[in-house]
C-alpha cells in the first residue's frame, strides 16, 4: 500500500476540500459563502499544477510554479480562518454550532463521508499485491515472440488482451506514478502467472535503464554467467545519449507497404538551432524491428553519433534476446 502512488499524493488537494468545506459551512452559520473559498483555492491550485506534468516542461519552473500555487491555497484558507474568527468576535450574539457538540460532530462525520470513500477507493486502487509480477518480472507475447520483463526496465506499451481494459498505453513499471497501471497487469496476468499480449511493441526509457542499470544487471547475472554489453560500465556515457529504445511489430497495411519497413534504416534531423537526433531500426526477428533513437543532442557530430547508436543498438539487441524466451 505504501509508499502512496503520485496520483492520490495528487489528489491530497481535493481530499482537503472535500473536509474543509463542510467544517466551514457548519462553523458559519450566516458566511456560509465562505465555504466557496477552498473551491476557489482547489481550482487555483488545479489549473496551475497540471499544466506542468507534461514530459516536455522545464522542471525547476514547474516546481516553482507548484509552490506558487500551494502558498495561494494556504493564504486563502488562512484567511477564510481568520474572518471565521473576526466574524464571531463581531457578532458574539450569533448561535455557532460548538465543536465538542455530538450533533456537530455528527453532522461533519456525515459530511466526510464522500471524501472517505474516495479516498479508500483511491487507496484500494493503488494497491499492488505481493506477487510475481511485482518483484520478478512478468512474460510478455509480442507478435508471437516471448520476454520476461522486469518491472524496474518500466516497458511502456499498449494493451492487446481483452483482460485490460481500454486502449491506451500502460507502464509496467515499480515507480510509485505508475502503481495503478501494476495492479492493472498483476490483475490480468493473475498476479504474473499468466502471459500479456500487447498490440504493437514495447518501449523501454533509457533514462530509466540507466536509473536501474546496477540492479537489472545484478538480476541478469544471477540467471546468466554469460556477461552482456550494456551492463559494461563504459556503456553508461553511450545510453546517456538514448531517448528510447523499442520492439515494434511489423504491420501491413491494405495496400501491400509495411509499418515500420523491414530491413536496416537508419536517418538523422537536424533541427534549426542546430540539435541533432538520430534513428536506427532493423530486424529483430520476422516480425518484430528494435528501433533506438537519441536525444536531441547540441554540438554533436553526426557521424560520431550514428557510430553511438550503432553501437547502443547491438547492446540492446543482445539485451532483449537475453530477456526472450526461446521455445
Amino acid at each position: 500500500m505504501f509508499p502512496l502512488s503520485d496520483s492520490v499524493l495528487n489528489n491530497v488537494y481535493f481530499y482537503a476540500v472535500l473536509a474543509i468545506v463542510p467544517l466551514i459551512f457548519l462553523l458559519s452559520e450566516r458566511w456560509r459563502w465562505l465555504a466557496a473559498i477552498p473551491f476557489i483555492c482547489f481550482v487555483i491550485l488545479v489549473a496551475d499544477f497540471y499544466p506542468w506534468q507534461s514530459d516536455g516542461v522545464n522542471k525547476a519552473y514547474a516546481a516553482l510554479a507548484i509552490l506558487t500555487g500551494a502558498a495561494i491555497l494556504v493564504a486563502l484558507f488562512l484567511g477564510t480562518c481568520l474572518l471565521i474568527l473576526i466574524r464571531r468576535r463581531l457578532y458574539p450574539d450569533i448561535q455557532i454550532p460548538k465543536v465538542q457538540s455530538r450533533t456537530f460532530l455528527t453532522m461533519w462525520l456525515i459530511t466526510l463521508m464522500p471524501a472517505l470513500i474516495f479516498v479508500a477507493i483511491d487507496i484500494e486502487n493503488q494497491r499492488v499485491p505481493d506477487a510475481k509480477c511485482r518483484n520478478y518480472g512478468v512474460e510478455f507475447i509480442v507478435s508471437g515472440s516471448r520476454f520476461i520483463f522486469l518491472p524496474e526496465l518500466g516497458v511502456s506499451f499498449m494493451a492487446k488482451e481483452p483482460r485490460i481494459a481500454g486502449v491506451r498505453f500502460y507502464n509496467y513499471s515499480n515507480e510509485t506514478k505508475h502503481k495503478e497501471d501494476l495492479k492493472t497487469i498483476c490483475a490480468a496476468t493473475q498476479n504474473g502467472l499468466q502471459p500479456l499480449n500487447v498490440s504493437y511493441g514495447v518501449s523501454i526509457s533509457s533514462e530509466r535503464f540507466v536509473l536501474n542499470k546496477n540492479l537489472i544487471c545484478n538480476i541478469i547475472r544471477q540467471n546468466s554467467s554469460v556477461p552482456i554489453q550494456i551492463c559494461q560500465p563504459e556503456m553508461v556515457d553511450l545510453l546517456n545519449k538514448i531517448r528510447h529504445f523499442r520492439l515494434s511489430k511489423v504491420h501491413k497495411h491494405p495496400n501491400g507497404t509495411y509499418f515500420p519497413k523491414p530491413g536496416y534504416q537508419e536517418k538523422c534531423e537536424t533541427t534549426k538551432n542546430g540539435s541533432i537526433q538520430c534513428e536506427l531500426a532493423h530486424d529483430f526477428s520476422k516480425n518484430l524491428i528494435l528501433e533506438i533513437s537519441t536525444k536531441r543532442l547540441d554540438n554533436a557530430n553526426e557521424k560520431e553519433l550514428l557510430a553511438d547508436l550503432k553501437e547502443s543498438f547491438n547492446a540492446f539487441d543482445e539485451l532483449f534476446k537475453h530477456l526472450q524466451i526461446k521455445n
